[in-house]
């Protein structure tokens, strides 16, 4: 029992110095060499643990914690003697040293560096935002998008962050003080603040989102009227209240026809989106999406392209470190005609820094774009840009090997067996085991009429597609070899 407590002990502490510092990337945590020897250097101390663990239990801690998805790996490749990126003569004290380090690190692969205290400081004046949403349920401030809500870094900055805390703790302390004499009040602010108290302090979520709101809403609403009610029932006579309820009840269901409205129709919900959040990036980016969906059937598309041209370029421009805007930005200009270098080059640089593997997906949206249909991409500018990708530390195997996959099925459309080949077989090399790699090689194996190499990529195809997710194809290319 005090192996296992001591190994309980070191994994909780695991858990808050692999998660120190704090980066929001994307609802992720980022690991460094510093903060991983940190560990291992005071957890194995004796000095510092009277109950330490050997270093080596210790870094198995360490690798089963970090082994989750939302953690990412960077190493540390700057240096101080960077003159370009750290201006030493600024850092106030050597004590700063480390921690100017670490956000230049931060800024170098595209992080937004968030410390826990900024990110509760934050949170304070997301929780008032989300109590003036509840008594003024305005559309314009809704959205599924608020990446345009900046984090607090100190508490002037925003100078609401100091009003929001002392707004916050003198709601907190009036609802205990008048827990007897207002108990619906107390009932109501506790319910909101305990209803947020998971996803809206600590946890590295995104900072906002408006469905976690709903729960806490309803004890809130719940207490208000309770706490309302007894006194309004003093002061204002039936007919008055009548009449009051009716227009707030008919007031919150025209503001409920009109959301519903909007959502009813992708086209006009990323539109108002897009036009209530105008710095959010994700919003733009989402628009330009919608645009060219709901016009893919259209005849004049040349107008729909513009229109998306320009939520994609709003959105890189919001965001320097996003793949999504800048890659739809480049296969949209591909399709229509020439595209500049600089903008190959932008792409190149945020696939090399990208800061998790979620964003590699509409880079691979493009690559199977460009072996289905004709672009004036290059294939030197392909090659960039699959450099770059493979050269991001951050994307796993499984993201590298489908990296190379569809860059093989590309080279194939392009005619290039050979590097058809090579890529494909890079990619089972990359990540053994994967079905999908041992269905592509099959079916180039098939093209190549090597029937016995193809009989065994498919015999492996099977025997991981252990979800079925392949049967179909599997299947097709079975008939293939069998006729």
């Amino acid at each position: 029992m005090r192996a296992f407590d001591c190994a309980a002990r070191a994994f909780r502490a695991a858990r808050l110095l692999c998660s120190h510092p704090r980066v929001l990337l994307q609802k992720s945590t980022t690991r460094l060499p510093l903060t991983e020897n940190g560990l291992l250097r005071i957890l194995g101390s004796p000095a510092r643990i009277k109950e330490h663990l050997p270093l080596h239990d210790v870094r198995d801690l360490l690798k089963t914690f970090c082994e989750h998805s939302a953690h990412q790996f960077w190493p540390d490749d700057i240096s101080i003697r960077d003159t370009e990126r750290f201006k030493v003569e600024a850092i106030r004290g050597h004590q700063q040293v480390t921690d100017v380090f670490l956000l230049g690190l931060a800024v170098k692969h595209g992080g937004r560096f968030v410390t826990l205290d900024q990110r509760v400081l934050s949170e304070a004046r997301i929780l008032c935002d989300y109590l003036l949403w509840i008594f003024i349920p305005d559309p314009a401030w809704m959205g599924f998008f608020h990446d345009d809500i900046p984090v607090s870094t100190s508490l002037l900055r925003p100078a609401t962050t100091l009003p929001a805390l002392l707004f916050l703790l003198a709601l907190a302390v009036a609802a205990w003080k008048l827990r007897r004499r207002s108990p619906g009040f107390a009932f109501g602010v506790a319910w909101f603040l305990v209803g947020h108290s998971m996803e809206s302090t600590i946890l590295p979520l995104e900072l906002v989102f408006e469905h976690r709101n709903y729960l806490p809403m309803a004890g809130l609403l719940l207490g208000t009227v309770c706490a309302l009610a007894p006194w309004l029932a003093l002061r204002w006579p039936a007919r008055v209240r009548v009449a009051v309820g009716a227009a707030l009840v008919l007031a919150c269901a025209g503001l409920t026809a009109q959301r519903a409205v909007a959502w009813g129709d992708p086209l006009e919900l990323a539109m108002t989106d897009a036009q209530h959040h105008p710095d959010s990036a994700s919003a733009q980016y989402t628009a330009g999406r919608a645009v060219l969906i709901a016009n893919a059937d259209q005849h004049d598309q040349a107008l729909a392209n513009a229109e998306a041209e320009r939520y994609f370029a709003r959105s890189a421009e919001l965001d320097k470190n996003l793949i999504a805007p800048a890659s739809a930005l480049l296969l949209l200009q591909a399709s229509q005609g020439p595209v500049a270098q600089s903008s190959v080059a932008d792409l190149a640089r945020r696939l090399r820094h990208a800061p998790n593997h979620t964003q590699a997906d509409p880079f691979l949206d493009m690559l199977v774009r460009a072996s289905r249909e004709t672009l004036s991409l290059t294939a030197a500018d392909f090659s960039t840009l699959v450099e770059a990708a493979l050269g991001n530390a951050h994307f796993s195997a499984k993201v590298r090997a489908i990296v190379m996959l569809n860059y093989g099925s590309y080279l194939h459309s392009a005619g290039d067996l050979q590097g058809t080949v090579s890529w494909m077989l890079a990619a089972d090399a990359e990540d053994p085991g994967n079905a999908y790699c041992q269905v592509n090689l099959a079916a180039v194996a098939l093209q190549m009429r090597d029937l016995d190499r193809a009989k065994q990529y498919l015999d492996a195809a099977r025997r991981y597609d252990k979800s079925g997710i392949y049967a179909q194809p599997i299947d097709s290319l079975q008939r293939q070899l069998m006729q």
